[in-house]
């Protein structure tokens, strides 16, 4: 081991006690030894530092907490520069027993453990077990909390993370970190507008590891976010998380993905969303907000068959409170040029149930509308329902007794209003 090294441990293991300006046994050697390391420090000159670092290590080891803060910038310098594997190690390892020695001798442990863990995860991480590097950062997080290094949190977070996905953490308890690290980055967020986009990231990673470690079924995202988003309505990174968690597991009965659904689409409307919208809000029951929903979907949609789609639901909402605001859609639907199979057979449907709200005294003009149905359903190309409907045309003597003739052109009358061929069963 090289010489530095073995000087330095030997002043490690020896029994120290905090004190100022203790220049030791040869105070003139001492002070030179000071302005030199000071001046070679500033001047980036570390090689030749450390032999005057060591010297004071050795001969003044209770000068002051500087000659600390000096000694380990001067080997993490070292440490950089360094080529050789083994030296690094040497090198790297005197930066951690540096600070060890600062916590011992002076006050703010709590900050110096922090700047220790700056170094630490990189120096350590292939040489002890992860467990022991869990146990380093959550000391660090219970010293400084919300004060820590920001890597240093997410150290903490990580390895977590890992721990939890070991079965050594509870899953209890590794959200109780995320909830504790995810609300201290937003919270920095707010305080450092410059920095803000950096701390988004940051808590956006958390939000994307989350799953990836805990089950966020639908329960779970209600209790970590619901409360979120009732104490703040407006909280839109609660919301996004809610939305992506809530409809990948397909929680589609939770109030609260409605909720967020709202917040996500209004800040990036899409048609995607607010096609999810409108799905919700029908389940719900709600129709008018359903049918808004879906109108704003089809006025964000490129896509044809999709729209086509939309049109249809939105008919099938009316088809039984209102069967020509149900017809009024499919047409739109057939307009689009997609699903028009299915388009015309839903208003052939539409004009089948209606008999019973459009007869009257007359067989032949009531049973118009099945020929009106008949005609939908040859452009659906369904043979099926055309022969049903055949079925229920007028008879020959429903067109005598009223006088007219096979192939006069007639108009169903009633909300169908539709003209038609006359013909007969």
């Amino acid at each position: 081991m090289k010489k530095y090294y073995i000087l330095l441990l030997c002043i490690l293991t020896s029994q120290l006690f905090a004190q100022t300006e203790d220049w030791g046994d040869n105070k003139p050697k001492a002070e030179s030894e000071w302005n030199v390391l000071r001046i070679q420090t500033q001047a980036k000159i570390f090689t030749e530092a450390h032999k005057h670092a060591n010297w004071l290590l050795v001969n003044a080891p209770k000068l002051n907490e500087d000659l600390y803060k000096l000694s380990t910038y001067i080997y993490e310098n070292l440490a950089k520069t360094e080529k050789n594997t083994a030296r690094v190690t040497e090198l790297e390892d005197s930066v951690l027993f540096l600070y060890d020695q600062r916590l011992s001798l002076f006050k703010d442990s709590a900050d110096v453990y922090d700047k220790k863990g700056k170094v630490y995860y990189n120096y350590k991480k292939d040489q002890v077990n992860e467990a022991d590097l869990y146990a380093f950062y959550k000391k660090n997080y219970e010293l400084n909390g919300a004060n820590a290094n920001d890597n240093n949190l997410y150290r903490y977070f990580e390895l977590s993370a890992n721990q939890t996905k070991a079965g050594k953490v509870s899953e209890d308890d590794f959200l109780t970190v995320y909830d504790e690290i995810i609300t201290i980055f937003d919270k920095k967020a707010v305080a450092n507008p410059k920095l803000a986009s950096q701390y988004t990231k940051m808590g956006a990673f958390l939000d994307q590891k989350l799953p990836q470690i805990v089950t966020m079924d639908c329960a779970r995202v209600k209790e970590i976010y619901g409360p979120k988003l009732t104490e703040n309505p407006n909280d839109l990174k609660s919301a996004k998380f809610i939305y992506v968690q809530m409809v990948n597991n397909k929680c589609y009965d939770e109030p609260l993905l409605l909720k967020s659904a709202y917040l996500v689409a209004q800040d990036a409307p899409n048609s995607a969303r607010y096609r999810t919208i409108g799905n919700l809000e029908k389940n719900a029951g709600n129709v008018d907000k359903a049918v808004s929903a879906y109108e704003k979907s089809i006025s964000l949609e490129d896509d044809a068959e999709i729209k086509s789609d939309l049109y249809l639901e939105i008919a099938t909402m009316y088809k039984s409170s209102n069967r020509n605001t149900a017809r009024s859609y499919a047409n739109k639907a057939i307009a689009t040029g997609k699903n028009t199979a299915k388009a015309y057979e839903f208003i052939g449907d539409l004009y089948m149930y209606s008999y019973n709200d459009c007869k009257n005294d007359s067989q032949l003009q009531s049973r118009l509308i099945y020929i009106a149905a008949y005609d939908k359903y040859a452009k659906a190309g369904n043979a099926a329902k055309m022969k049903t409907a055949k079925e229920s045309f007028p008879s020959a003597e429903d067109i005598f007794y009223a006088e007219k003739k096979v192939g006069e052109a007639m108009n169903t009358g009633c909300w169908v209003n539709e003209s038609v061929v006359l013909q007969k069963r």
